[in-house]
């Protein structure tokens, strides 16, 4: 029988070789790895056993098979029981073991991406239990295997038969439509002679568990259910803050694929050092709960742990409310105040409104329905033992939603408040753009306890971008590779050095990083827990104001508003608009550009300035972006986010705005510098007065009353005048050093330069000369 070969894409063989398509390309026109060519369009192909004698030689681990009539060729023939084994498979070599089988089942039947990483999963399961029985007995024979002289329908059958003997093991998860495999017999048999001489016992859990992850993200990512993961730095984070121990229980009782649960198996496996195999297993099997309302990624999870390394699992599908529902199996699973530890990222996008359970719930009774996020806290808090704690991710609007002033209540009452993590905005687009935070509670026996400070992080960056894809920094690790922008690290890092030598120790790290006072959550401060709320900023505006020598009117009093509004694009399109968008502000400087736009490029509304008036934008007020317009600037227009004012002073000679200024500066005795005022705007007393009145997700701003609202310092002139010379000798300052730092990074350019010369020169000692 001919060899009937299987073939890879250029973009999927690059992936899989560690190389780009163009290097494919070069390899192909250099006959380093010759490429095949559709005969339809003429695109390069790569058969999988050159890829696979390509990967073998280069990690001297390939071994070639001479016999043709297999359905597939064999790549690695590791077996447990080979008088001559070999080194146990790398994870690039089990990235196209799963390739392979993934084309198996394209080519055949088809089937979608999601079926065919159920089947791909089963069999894997199925080969995995077919080795262990073989270490178990000696006389046992193994059933996983195509032998020349079975016909294809033999061999599917007695496969399914040893799926179904398998699947015995994990009655809880492996149910309905996961009994069976495929019927989709030449793939299912295709991929027993893929599989047949490849030992998966012997290949390390961390690698089977890696790829096996990649399996789930390239297939769910792709699919409608991104609803049930977390980012793996935010998973990261979360597992080393809690710091589970190996004889601690750990549940997550919305498990989704297992994250929280496989990253706290490796947490155990690090601290486990050279018990790790063993000890690791047995902390999965008997240490860990993962609960889950979906079936699927019930399984998904199960099938997760066991390329881990655990082979009995402790995954549990729940039907109807989940782990929200009560009935005497849950009690069975999780028992009442027996936890250690909880984490979990609940679905807080829903409500629940099952009135049996519901009223059940200190936080459900007399509603018709609460959402699923705040009854999560609610009922891990109830699991929970005392001194038990709890890491999870929820919507900022239990932290500070008027509505859910009775969560916080509850979360106060029975809890001690470790820490609250603020997240981006960006940690689960693009699929959700809810505003979240981590809240770590530790549960407390004393209904009277004292609350201690709160540690609080505003963290930027989880190595994400709104699209989803790896947001990485400008640096490289030590093997060159590129480095995630991640704050949450260091978040850690300020976590452990607070906890170890005190509040002191960090208190360099304010404002992203600050310890809240327990005083702050005592009744008549509205209970909020969010960081926003709490935010050092906040304090140093009420210090300061309440301590002022100086009167503090609202900034209303002090200024009047300008609001001439045009629709350039409306308006006139053909004209050149002097213009200022938000993009045109430089944060928290003062500096600002004024474009030349087109009035057809310009289709939002706009709003008129003159010189000496300030703009003050009411979008992502945290930018402190400020500015006053300068004297030698014509009028022109800025983004509506703008709001537009003008001292009475100055507004008195302005004739459109002069009636209303005469009248207010009769009233008005405060007397008040442009200059001081812009400047004043962009500081914290400023800032700490907006930061806890944002609302919004994805696109935070205060409202105009607000910014009217503010309370600003009013000293005499004279003093006004010297702070604003201090402040121009600091920008002075600011500018020096951005300059020294563009000649720094001309002369680091040039260093660049001179090492290439000086390369030629070498290379070539008459360059010089037939240059000159």
């Amino acid at each position: 029988m001919e060899t009937q070969h299987q073939y890879l894409t250029i973009k999927e063989a690059a992936e899989l070789l560690g190389v780009t398509p163009t290097t494919l390309r070069n390899w192909d026109r250099s006959g380093k790895l010759i490429a095949r060519r559709d005969p339809v369009n003429d695109y390069r192909l790569y058969a999988v056993e050159d890829i696979s004698q390509f990967l073998g030689e280069r990690s001297g681990i390939y071994t070639s098979d001479h016999d043709t009539t297999s359905i597939q060729p064999v790549l690695f023939p590791l077996t447990a029981s080979s008088s001559n084994p070999k080194e146990p498979l790398d994870t690039r070599s089990l990235r196209l073991l799963v390739r392979q089988m993934s084309a198996a089942f394209r080519d055949s039947m088809g089937g979608s991406l999601l079926e065919r990483f159920e089947e791909i999963s089963k069999l894997l399961y199925c080969k995995l239990y077919d080795e262990r029985q073989s270490q178990m007995s000696e006389n046992y024979q193994s059933c996983f295997q195509h032998q020349h002289s079975d016909s294809l329908d033999e061999t599917y059958l007695r496969t399914a038969r040893l799926y179904r003997n398998a699947i015995k093991l994990l009655p809880d998860v492996l149910t309905e439509g996961y009994q069976k495999l495929s019927d989709d017999r030449k793939a299912i048999v295709q991929i027993v002679e893929i599989l047949q001489n490849v030992s998966l016992i012997n290949v390390p859990a961390d690698v089977k568990g890696t790829v096996y992850e990649e399996l789930i993200r390239n297939t769910f990512e792709k699919s409608d259910n991104q609803q049930f993961f977390t980012p793996r730095p935010v998973v990261e984070f979360m597992v080393q803050f809690l710091d589970p121990q190996k004889d601690q229980i750990l549940c997550d009782p919305a498990c989704g694929s297992g994250g929280f649960l496989i990253e706290a198996s490796k947490h155990i496996h690090k601290i486990l050092g050279e018990q790790v195999l063993e000890d690791c297993t047995a902390y999965l099997s008997n240490h860990i709960i993962g609960l889950e309302v979906d079936k699927r990624m019930a399984w998904v999870a199960q099938m997760n742990l066991i390329m881990h390394g655990d082979g009995h699992g402790n995954i549990h599908h729940l039907n109807a409310g989940g782990s929200l529902g009560f009935s005497e199996y849950i009690d069975r699973l999780v028992q009442p105040t027996n936890l250690d530890l909880i984490l979990t990222n609940p679905p807080f996008g829903s409500d629940f409104s099952d009135a049996n359970h519901l009223v059940k719930y200190q936080l459900g009774r007399g509603r018709s329905s609460r959402r699923r996020g705040i009854l999560f806290i609610e009922r891990c808090i109830g699991w929970l033992k005392n001194g038990g704690r709890l890491g999870i991710i929820i919507e900022d609007s239990v932290l500070n939603g008027a509505s859910n002033s009775d969560v916080r209540d509850l979360i106060l009452k029975h809890c001690v408040v470790e820490a609250v993590i603020s997240l981006p905005d960006v940690t689960f687009m693009p699929y959700s753009s809810a505003k979240t935070s981590i809240l770590f509670l530790r549960k407390h026996p004393n209904a009277k306890k004292v609350q201690s400070p709160i540690f609080m992080a505003n963290v930027d960056h989880v190595g994400r971008k709104p699209n989803g894809d790896p947001l990485y920094t400008a640096g490289r690790d030590e093997n060159g590779r590129p480095l995630l922008q991640n704050a949450l690290p260091s978040v850690i890092d300020a976590w452990q050095t607070y906890v170890g030598k005190g509040e002191d120790a960090i208190t360099h790290l304010s404002p992203k990083i600050y310890v809240c006072p327990p005083e702050r959550f005592q009744k008549g401060l509205g209970m909020r827990l969010d960081v926003q709320f709490h935010h050092p900023s906040r304090k140093v505006a009420e210090d300061t104001l309440y301590r002022s020598i100086y009167p503090t009117p609202k900034l209303a009093e002090l200024v009047v508003v300008r609001n001439v509004t045009v629709v350039p694009k409306t308006q006139d399109p053909d004209e050149i608009w002097h213009y200022i968008g938000l993009g045109n502000i430089t944060a928290e400087t003062g500096e600002y550009t004024l474009s030349s736009v087109m009035g057809s490029q310009i289709k939002s509304t706009v709003r008129l300035f003159h010189a000496g008036d300030i703009l003050f934008s009411k979008l992502r007020p945290e930018l402190r972006k400020c500015v006053l317009i300068r004297e030698d600037e014509d009028e022109g227009y800025a983004s509506s986010e703008c709001l537009i004012f003008r001292t009475l002073a100055d507004a008195i000679h302005d004739p459109l705005l002069h009636n209303v200024a005469y009248q207010r500066n009769l009233m008005q005795q405060h007397q008040i510098d442009r200059e001081y005022l812009a400047f004043i705007l962009r500081s914290d007393i400023v800032f700490g007065q907006l930061i806890y009145q944002i609302t919004g997700v994805g696109r935070p701003r205060v409202s105009r009353s607000t910014i009217l609202g503010l309370r600003i310092p009013v000293p005499p002139l004279s003093i006004q005048h010297e702070i604003v010379t201090g402040y121009k000798i600091a920008w002075k300052h600011y500018l020096e050093c951005r300059k020294r730092s563009a000649v720094a990074l001309r002369e680091g350019d040039t260093a660049l330069k001179t090492a290439y010369t000086h390369t030629c020169e070498r290379l070539c000692p008459t360059l010089q000369r037939l240059v000159v």
